[in-house]
């Protein structure tokens, strides 16, 4: 039986809607009780709101309950191969521990350790280049829901941005903040202030800054407690993700600074659930094996990340403008309906499974080593 498209009707999720914490499949297994058990895990992880911000604290607490081992504030000094017949990584901790693993997913972040570890003269670290703007991210506490920052909002006004997203649950009573100013400020900051000194610096900024968008944001601003300014930089993409045994994921492998289209988490998540996918079947439990996976890996996600970066560059193009006053008449004139099939593409990528099979050549070949 044909089902005509206009016959169908799906109610969209709002922001009262659940999903389940875990999307992932019921199980690998077909049997009646791996299926039981993951469908347990599933329900006792419970579900969360459709559009939620999830803090730090709180994600901390759930890697804890679900993750039998795991170790916050690790710093990794060194990854060295494992002499032993199955191979694998050891990797070496400051407090001179080590842990063993058959692969390295580096996942931290822009400043990625994993990464200078692999590549030490990599390309990103040598050739960023400076934007001259200013990111100032904090928070601000506040007693109450403020009106207009219910939800994250990105506002856009002249020589400047500002990023809002709230924090109400899990007992915190914050807005988190990112405030971009396109131009080097006046104000002159000395290496041996004292970190006060620098809080109230950049408060009275942000106060001076934000005051167009309204007394009562360039009030909030004003009291933050806490507010950490970086220099902005334009990130070249990685040329390579692995090396051996060692695979990289998320801003460490393709750094989208400065970003502006806010996706970088989202991007982070589909690359473990590809890379997930990728492991699931290697040709050869050896190095050669895994740079295989890693390999198709980085194939099926290239081509989206790095026209994701190109278009983060567009929009910053566009927000930094001098002529705001155009670039608003323009955003004002656009239907909302071009703007978002426009982006509409960052929801609606796909891959076919087939890519990431093993080649029925390769594996022929390495039946026989």
């Amino acid at each position: 039986m044909k089902v005509r498209n206009r016959h169908v009707q799906m109610h969209a999720l709002g922001s009262e809607d659940v999903i389940p914490l875990s999307t992932a499949p019921t199980a690998n297994s077909n049997s009646i009780v791996s299926r039981r058990l993951a469908e347990e895990r599933k329900i006792s992880l419970g579900k969360v709101p459709f559009r939620t911000t999830l803090s730090a604290t709180y994600l901390r607490d759930a890697l804890r309950r679900h993750i039998p081992e795991i170790k916050f504030g690790a710093t990794v000094v060194d990854l060295v191969p494992h002499d032993g017949i199955k191979g694998g990584v050891m990797v070496m901790l400051e407090d001179g521990s080590s842990e063993y693993g058959d692969v390295v997913v580096g996942a931290d972040g822009m400043h990625s350790t994993i990464r200078k570890l692999l590549y030490p003269s990599e390309v990103v670290g040598l050739s960023s280049r400076s934007l001259g703007m200013t990111q100032i991210d904090g928070f601000v506490d506040t007693p109450h829901n403020v009106e207009g920052l219910e939800c994250p909002v990105h506002h856009w006004g002249h020589r400047c941005a500002l990023w809002t997203v709230p924090l109400f649950r899990h007992n915190e009573n914050r807005i988190s903040f990112s405030a971009t100013l396109y131009d080097q400020p006046e104000e002159v900051l000395d290496t041996a202030m004292d970190a006060k000194d620098v809080l109230v610096a950049f408060r009275q900024l942000m106060h001076r800054q934000y005051l167009p968008f309204g007394e009562d944001i360039a009030r909030l601003l004003s009291q933050a407690t806490l507010a950490i300014p970086s220099e902005v930089l334009e990130v070249p993409v990685m040329p390579r993700w692995y090396n051996k045994r060692a695979v990289l994921i998320g801003e460490a492998a393709h750094g989208s600074l400065p970003s502006f289209l806010e996706q970088d988490a989202s991007l982070c998540v589909e690359d473990a659930a590809l890379l997930a996918t990728a492991l699931t079947d290697i040709p050869l439990l050896r190095d050669s094996g895994f740079e295989y996976a890693f390999k198709q890996f980085e194939t099926v996600r290239r081509e989206r990340v790095e026209r994701y970066i190109r278009q983060s560059r567009r929009a910053r193009s566009v927000a930094a403008t001098r002529y705001t006053g155009l670039r608003d008449t323009v955003f004002k004139c656009t239907p909302s309906s071009t703007v978002y099939l426009s982006q509409k593409w960052l929801s609606s990528w796909s891959y076919s499974s087939q890519q990431l099979e093993v080649d029925p050549k390769t594996k022929v070949e390495t039946a026989f080593r």
